[in-house]
């Protein structure tokens, strides 16, 4: 089966999942953490579900069956999970949004922790060397030759 196939499938799939939850494209894609433009480029065939999109989907709908999903093998649903039940979509949820839309702080959103790191501080010590003098300069010449100048010392 050819790679184009195969992401046409994938993205069939996808929408077979936002069938089954009776989501719009932007309540999907506010439900997996996706951008509404992302879903309308997968609907319209511009571009087919990236790795990420189907870890995002699985992680929000756990029933589905990851085979299922990415390789076309087996039922839609897990068969481990048949009993498990689906994020309900009630009356009470006046945008028909599944609930943990709604209180998402309460749900573990991934909101930004402020971590703050104290600041690394380096300190550089200078020790004090012994002061130096100049006890003797050498020059060299381009003939090869040199002279050495041998300083006095001064007595105190």
């Amino acid at each position: 089966m050819d790679e184009i196939n195969m992401k046409e499938q994938v993205k069939q799939r996808v929408l077979a999942v936002m069938d089954q939850e009776q989501l719009s494209d932007a309540q999907f894609a506010e439900s997996i953490g996706i951008s509404r433009g992302a879903v309308s480029q997968i609907k319209s065939g511009r571009s087919y579900p990236s790795l990420d999109v189907a870890l995002k989907i699985l992680d929000r709908f756990p029933y589905l069956n990851p085979d299922w999903l990415l390789l076309g093998k087996g039922e839609m649903r897990r068969p481990d999970t048949d009993s498990m039940a689906q994020p309900a979509l009630t009356d009470e949820n006046p945008n028909n949004l599944p609930q943990d839309l709604e209180n998402r702080t309460h749900v573990g959103a991934n909101t930004p922790q402020n971590n703050v790191q104290q600041a690394v501080v380096e300190r550089i010590v200078y020790k004090d060397a012994p002061a130096k003098s100049i006890s003797k300069i050498v020059v060299f010449y381009s003939d090869n030759t040199f002279d050495t100048f041998v300083l006095e010392k001064k007595e105190d």
